[in-house]
């Protein structure tokens, strides 16, 4: 068999542009003040902006007494369904706001696509990424090669341009793609992207987003009413189908993989059924050879007992975290 290689992240991997839990507080409140001045200086009419980054500021304050934001998500999620919805789409704002108007961009994904591309518009067919950030800090590094388009063509029809690499959810249709179509499964959701009143994806706007029109698209996010819900989404919430498409087909990607590189991501407790569903399908099939695990601090051993892992499967810790790691098979 052909080795295929899947990359699993987590926050880590996004940590030079998108701060982990232990920093979100710390850049939530920088945040309100970059917000605030980008609004006085570029949209002085748009007060909702200002109002919006005065909410967040409230959610991450009280996400201090349950940890972090996700706690308090699933709190709202048990408690007060409006306000789960509205905390959805602030986090979908912030991360959008971060990546487009403050241009945060961690450069390893950008190092990562020029060290594996041998042409410049074609994605190796060897290689799954497999991700459970919000954030789209691949997508942006793989328009360095290949812009990403979703326009119309002045007759109606929808016409969209073949990205560098081909993600899911992707924006524009809710066609569930085969596995080996994807480049990029996105576990939960990307920031940015509303379901519209026909169930499509909508709003997104990393692709061709330009500070002329962040006005009309803040403007349609936060007026969203319940049939605009955010794409994204958290393991707990269960029994949503798009949610559930999402797990078989990480599943089907690990069924093939031989080689794992685990990137940022420390199996948080409450992602643990997901994780356990797609870790088994890894194990339970002939194929895998060995696991990279890339974390400066835990080494990745606690897998073994974690997932039932075979002895016969080697897991090799990467400390280094300075690039994302490239397996020797490669």
């Amino acid at each position: 068999m052909k080795t295929k290689f899947t990359y699993l992240l987590g926050a880590g991997a996004s940590a030079e542009a998108i701060p982990v839990v232990k920093k979100f507080k710390e850049r939530a409140d920088q945040f309100k003040v970059e917000l605030d001045d980008f609004t006085t200086k570029e949209f002085s009419s748009l007060d909702y902006l200002s109002d919006f980054g005065l909410k967040f500021t409230e959610y991450v304050n009280e996400s201090e007494n349950f940890s972090t934001i996700d706690t308090l998500a699933k709190y709202y999620f048990l408690k007060d369904r409006q306000k789960f919805e509205e905390l959805k789409r602030l986090l979908s704002l912030y991360f959008t706001f971060e990546q487009l108007l403050f241009e945060k961009f961690d450069y390893r994904y950008l190092v990562f696509l020029t060290t594996i591309l041998k042409q410049s518009s074609f994605f190796p067919d060897n290689i799954k990424i497999i991700t459970w950030n919000y954030d789209f800090q691949f997508e942006l590094a793989g328009m360095h090669f290949s812009k990403d388009t979703f326009n119309t063509d002045g007759h109606g029809n929808e016409v969209k341009s073949v990205p560098l690499m081909e993600y899911y959810p992707t924006l524009g249709t809710d066609i569930i793609p085969a596995a080996e179509e994807i480049d990029i499964l996105h576990l939960n959701g990307i920031a940015g992207f509303f379901f519209d009143t026909k169930g499509k994806f909508n709003f997104s706007a990393f692709h061709n987003m330009e500070k002329e029109i962040v006005g009309n698209f803040i403007s349609n996010v936060v007026n969203l009413n319940r049939s605009h819900n955010s794409l994204l989404s958290f393991a707990w919430e269960g029994g949503q189908a798009g949610f559930r498409n999402r797990i078989e087909l990480a599943k089907e990607i690990a069924q093939e993989t031989t080689h794992l590189v685990i990137i940022g991501y420390s199996f948080p407790f409450f992602n643990r059924e997901i994780d356990k569903e797609i870790m088994s399908a890894l194990v339970q099939t002939p194929y895998i050879q060995k696991i990279y695990y890339q974390d400066p601090e835990k080494d990745g051993q606690f897998l073994y007992n974690q997932f039932d892992i075979d002895k016969k499967i080697e897991i090799v810790h990467i400390s280094d975290k300075k690039q994302f790691h490239i397996p020797i098979e490669l």
